[in-house]
């Protein structure tokens, strides 16, 4: 009985041990955390640990917590937006926040408490912009449809359209044109530019040079903020001007990636293309635009002007904006924007191809999720020279230039200087710097982004 007893009396004295344990790690656990549906709270009893929250350029969200810290116990994670530190609501700067930090840490002891909002978690949820902490690039969701627009009807169809100065901004970047669904033969998204809408290329970045493939036909614009990236410290730039309205297939749109995947199958079938040229044409395709494993990142979104952070589960999964989806995964539908030379060079060919008998003049994309934040807008015209001006009267254009309007101006030159050599030189010329121009043309756009 004695033996029972003691074993019972063990046996309940661990139990009790082992329960008053446990309900004090609840308590404790309690004491730390508080949530609703929008904020979690957690409070910080023991006043001699340091947090482990790392704040950087992604302030107010956090950027990182350190691995065993007092934060990385609570399950603090770094998709986490601070809102009120103490009793004090965060302030707008990183230096300010870190005052307060230890300020409300000392004054409150045991009882310092940090609130937190809550990340988007939902790969559905439509909000109103993305945005690059880095470099504030924003994204928005176009609402300028139109119908029955067609090539004969353009220009009076876009003679009412305001032209703005495309100067990047939400309010204001080439994207904000005219779109509809449909057009002569292309199943998704077009955009339409209307005549003397100006375009800007920066030039005075690393081997960037005035005027210098100003003849290749093939070649990429931006709105002033991609452009500004890549002007460089010369702070060198090109602006120019549609002469007539210019069409622009969504490059972006998985129906128009569906579409030009089909066209390239057909014209194998028809013996229009060899199956080396269809294989290198559909591997560009899906690795400029669909295939992707690397994690996205530095992306926020706004939900009713309220700047959120996005859940690190949306970042490695994948996200749906403007009706699309993208992500890093290879998966059915998502789109990804990858950019390298031997991918993007290969568009202005395929484009000419699947545009047979199609009034189309290029692409157009619209900034997207990346994985180094937001890809920029981005567009590429396969015929530039008779579709742009350059505006030379226009202030931002900071190259210097005489022959007004004139696009083919070096080509000219070398004309007149040499008739016979003039053809073959233009012709080996035009070919190289075709290259590099797409290649600055792209970086004008973000060829660093990948």
């Amino acid at each position: 009985m004695s033996s029972k007893s003691s074993s019972k009396s063990k046996s309940k004295s661990k139990s009790k041990s082992k329960s008053k344990s446990g309900s004090s790690m609840s308590r404790s656990r309690s004491k730390s955390f508080k949530t609703t549906d929008e904020f979690v709270e957690f409070t910080f009893p023991d006043t001699k640990r340091k947090l482990g929250i790392v704040l950087k350029n992604t302030y107010p969200i956090i950027n990182k917590i350190d691995k065993g810290s007092y934060a990385d116990e609570l399950k603090i994670s770094d998709d986490l937006e601070i809102t009120i530190i103490g009793d004090i609501p965060a302030p707008p700067t990183m230096k300010e926040a870190i005052g307060i930090f230890k300020s409300e840490k000392t004054r409150l002891g045991e009882n310092f408490k940090i609130q937190f909002r809550l990340p988007i978690d939902d790969p559905n949820f439509d909000w109103m912009s993305v945005v690059d902490t880095s470099n504030s690039r924003k994204i928005i969701c176009s609402s300028n449809y139109v119908k029955g627009i067609n090539e004969q009807n353009l220009d009076t169809k876009l003679s009412g359209v305001p032209l703005g100065e495309n100067m990047g901004t939400y309010e204001d970047n080439y994207t904000l044109n005219p779109r509809t669904v449909g057009y002569e033969g292309i199943p998704g998204e077009v955009l339409f530019i209307p005549r003397e809408y100006p375009f800007y290329k920066g030039v005075g970045g690393e081997g960037g040079t005035c005027y210098d493939t100003i003849d290749v036909r093939a070649s990429w614009y931006g709105d002033k903020e991609t452009a500004d990236i890549y002007a460089g410290p010369s702070n060198k730039m090109m602006v120019f001007r549609a002469t007539r309205p210019i069409v622009l297939m969504n490059l972006l749109d998985p129906v128009n990636i569906d579409w030009m995947l089909g066209r390239l199958n057909k014209f194998k079938e028809d013996g229009r293309i060899d199956s080396e040229k269809h294989r290198d044409f559909t591997e560009a395709i899906k690795s400029a635009l669909m295939n992707r494993l690397r994690n996205l990142k530095n992306i926020v979104g706004l939900q009713n002007g309220s700047r959120r952070a996005l859940s690190n589960r949306l970042l490695t999964e994948y996200m749906t904006y403007c009706g699309k989806k993208y992500g890093p995964r290879d998966m059915d539908s998502v789109i990804n924007r990858y950019s390298a030379g031997w991918y993007d060079f290969s568009l202005p060919e395929i484009l000419s191809l699947v545009f047979d008998k199609i009034h189309c003049d290029g692409y157009f994309a619209d900034a997207v999720p990346g994985q180094n934040g937001i890809f920029p807008r981005e567009i590429m015209i396969i015929n530039s020279v008779p579709l742009m001006k350059i505006d030379f009267d226009n202030p931002l254009h900071t190259c210097p230039g005489s022959a007004k309007g004139a696009l083919r101006k070096k080509k000219t030159k070398t004309k007149r200087s040499k008739k016979k050599g003039s053809k073959k030189g233009s012709k080996k010329g035009s070919k190289k710097g075709s290259k590099k121009g797409s290649k600055k043309g792209s970086k004008g756009k973000g060829t660093k982004r990948k």
